[in-house]
């Protein structure tokens, strides 16, 4: 691939002087007597790539020129590209139906499912009548996708009393979703024949966040100009106009709403990253003049909490005095008062409470300990848990007990991953995922009351046998003395050391489970070994592991990831000369950090819509979701804060004269939350700090019609897989 470096496009430097602090530019900053004061500028030859409009004629032609180069430089390689993308195909059973589940009641006769027609890159969706086995299709997105170089389509529902379906549909990758609610009509056996709803009212919405309140009714958001959600409203069908029913003023807060499982209660939830303030009101006043939101509490530093309802209870889930996150009760008439809030599930340092849920029946939770993830259920009024995994763990004890039993005793001995699938408030049993590194996904219909379970579906891989493969967890001690879990799959009789595709993500509390992944095969069967970093800043071991990646700890994630590829290399597992880092969105800034602190350790690098420009960017509020982030990353308009993300920001640590891994980044130009100009101003910074002797290679694909998640169409994202590895093979 070095034989096309004379042909690198040369994009153009032009000084642009970057301000901090308290300017006078009239956009909000933060809060004011922490300002720099005196401001302070660095300057930023990139900047001008920058354009906010996604029309400017000069960068669209930059754009261009990288695409066409990064096309030219795979071109000869094509052969290997298709090959790569039969293999993947292979594995993908392209004519498959999803398990049909209900949607708002486990007693209603209709029954949901996805159907996948080979040669379609798009589902249909499908009700199911479980009286008659009538089979309607609701939507057939391929139809929907005609002539469209993007169809993004979220949000598919049907109302509480299943005679509407509504979806959320977005054709440009911008995340702004036009609503299309349409009748089912019971003598109608295709989506062509139902009648649409006027919607021309609702407006745009933002990352299709809509919900069905009551069988006419449904409850969106709206975003402002930098994309916060701040407002709340709600419209009923045969009705003109929306109602807004709460609107967010504090600049730093997002909110968010969600509906009780007995959907009496509405939540208004308004939060950062660090805090949270909850308000409740009746669904049944939604939109009417005595509609009235009570407040639990007001914004306290650090407290995070989410509620659901149940007989006059409100069940709490928060992190008061409990790192991993406890359960509180209370009734709700004294919910404001916190020292009424008593411990349902007590805190356990050892344990983190992922989720929690309420059926008639029980009460469940959702567990991680050190690393392995556990299902809690509590029939109500008593005081036994039972705790499973269904593999090999179950156990019952006391309640009371909870905070106190020896959870760091617990190691489990598969690498797997397990997690509630669906269930109702009038459930009696529940489904679950289930798979593992090495096995495909399951679905297995559980019963609380004698905790007993049978498999009810199981994803189809075409060509696969699990037998052939084989994974384990190792861990690698860090220089501050924690032990970083890496998740690892390889074909047995790999020959090590092996050449590794090294995953990571490492933000937000996310974390990347060690999940079956298909897509990884054509590495594993050419004797790469494939390994997930499992790094600070997501919560793999538990809320504290993120708390210990996040803002002023941020650099733990990225010395974590580089102790990972260290210990794989001294381990024999790799060379670092063999050794690809992969990680999209802030995984990118993960990826693009480590390689850019070191450099020596990494061969390539694959950046997907990469977060890289962090001080550039998060002094700015008038890009989209800048203010909410600072809780996350920092606010370098406060000097402590730049001090800080300047000794990881990798488009401003990129240095002149070293050699940096092979890069291959991505991009989206309607991308709402990373913006298109980061992994371009960092491509041509690069560039134009290289040696003329590096013979090191940089490429990249923005996408003009799409946003941050990539092809939309199942076929479309597998040529992109298959495109990044084979740009991976034919350098390694």
């Amino acid at each position: 691939m070095s034989s096309f470096n004379n042909s690198v496009p040369v994009i153009k430097s032009q000084p642009h002087e970057v301000w901090f602090g308290k300017v006078s530019d009239g956009k909000f900053r933060g809060q004011e007597d922490l300002l720099a004061n005196p401001p302070f500028s660095h300057t930023d030859n990139f900047f001008w790539l920058r354009d906010d409009s996604r029309s400017n004629p000069e960068i669209i032609q930059v754009i261009k020129k990288e695409n066409e180069y990064t096309n030219a430089l795979l071109a000869p390689h094509k052969t290997l590209q298709n090959q790569i993308f039969e293999e993947l195909k292979g594995y993908m059973k392209e004519d498959y139906k999803t398990f049909p589940i209900q949607e708002h009641s486990a007693l209603s006769p209709f029954k949901y499912f996805k159907e996948f027609i080979s040669g379609s890159g798009y589902f249909k969706y499908n009700q199911l009548d479980t009286r008659t086995n009538k089979v309607r299709t609701l939507l057939d997105i391929n139809l929907l996708a005609k002539n469209k170089p993007q169809c993004d389509v979220t949000g598919l529902s049907c109302s509480l009393d299943e005679k509407y379906f509504s979806y959320c549909v977005d054709f440009n990758g911008s995340e702004k979703y036009k609503l299309v609610i349409q009748t089912i009509d019971s003598g109608s056996n295709t989506a062509l024949e139902f009648d649409k709803i006027d919607t021309s009212t609702i407006p745009l919405i933002s990352y299709g966040d809509y919900n069905w309140v009551s069988p006419k009714q449904i409850v969106y958001t709206q975003t402002d100009e930098s994309n916060r959600v701040y407002q709340i409203w709600t419209w009923v069908i045969g009705t003109s106009q929306p109602k807004l029913i709460y609107e967010e003023t504090v600049q730093d807060l997002s909110v968010e709403f969600y509906v009780s499982s007995d959907l009496k209660y509405i939540f208004i939830s308004s939060s950062n990253y660090d805090s949270t303030s909850v308000q409740y009101g009746l669904v049944g006043d939604l939109g009417k003049d005595r509609f009235v939101l009570t407040k639990i509490t007001g914004i306290i530093p650090g407290l995070k909490y989410y509620v659901q309802h149940f007989n006059d209870y409100f069940y709490i889930k928060n992190n008061l005095n409990a790192v991993n996150w406890k359960v509180s009760l209370v009734h709700t008439i004294q919910a404001q008062q916190m020292n009424a809030w008593v411990d349902f599930i007590p805190g356990n340092p050892n344990v983190y409470i992922k989720s929690f849920g309420l059926t008639q029946s029980y009460a469940f939770v959702s567990i991680k300990v050190n690393g392995g993830t556990y299902l809690g259920f509590i029939a109500h009024r008593t005081n036994i848990i039972s705790i499973t995994n269904c593999i090999d763990y179950n156990q019952t004890f006391a309640l009371s007990t909870f905070g106190k039993f020896g959870w760091s005793q617990l190691w489990p001995q598969y690498v797997y991953t397990i997690d509630f699938y669906s269930y109702f408030l009038d459930s009696q049993n529940i489904y679950l995922s289930i798979d593992r590194m090495t096995q495909p996904y399951s679905l297995l219909e559980f019963n609380p009351d004698n905790n007993t379970f049978n498999s009810v579906y199981t994803k189809e891989v075409p060509g696969y046998d699990g037998s052939l493969y084989e994974s384990k967890r190792i861990y690698t001690q860090t220089s501050d003395g924690k032990a970083v879990p890496i998740s690892l799959v390889y074909k047995k009789g790999t020959t090590f050391p092996a050449p590794c595709y090294l995953y990571g993500y490492g933000s937000y509390g996310h974390t990347v489970e060690p999940n079956f992944d298909y897509q990884v095969l054509p590495l594993l069967n050419r004797g790469w070994v494939y390994a997930i970093a499992h790094v600070r800043g997501g919560s793999f071991l538990g809320y504290d592991w993120y708390l210990q990646g996040k803002s002023y700890n941020k650099l733990n994630t990225f010395t974590d990831f580089i102790s990972c590829a260290e210990h794989l290399i001294n381990s024999g597992y790799t060379k670092s000369d063999t050794i690809t880092a992969d990680g999209r969105s802030a995984g990118g800034l993960l990826v693009g950090a480590s390689s850019v602190l070191r450099p020596d350790l990494f061969a390539n690098v694959i950046m997907g819509v990469p977060f890289l420009d962090v001080l550039n960017t998060m002094c700015d509020s008038s890009i989209p979701l800048t203010v909410e982030e600072w809780t996350q990353w920092g606010n370098p308009n406060i000097k402590s804060d730049y001090d800080y993300m300047a000794q990881y920001c990798p488009y401003t640590n990129l240095k002149p004269g070293v050699c940096y891994p092979n890069i291959f980044a991505t991009g989206g130009l309607h991308d709402p939350r990373v913006q298109y100009w980061e992994s371009l101003k960092f491509i041509a910074k690069l560039r134009s700090l290289k040696d003329p002797t590096d013979k090191s290679v940089q490429n990249l694909k923005i996408e003009m019609t799409q946003g941050h998640f990539g092809g939309s169409d199942r076929y479309k994202h597998l040529k992109e897989t298959a495109e990044q590895y084979t740009w991976v093979l034919t350098l390694n």
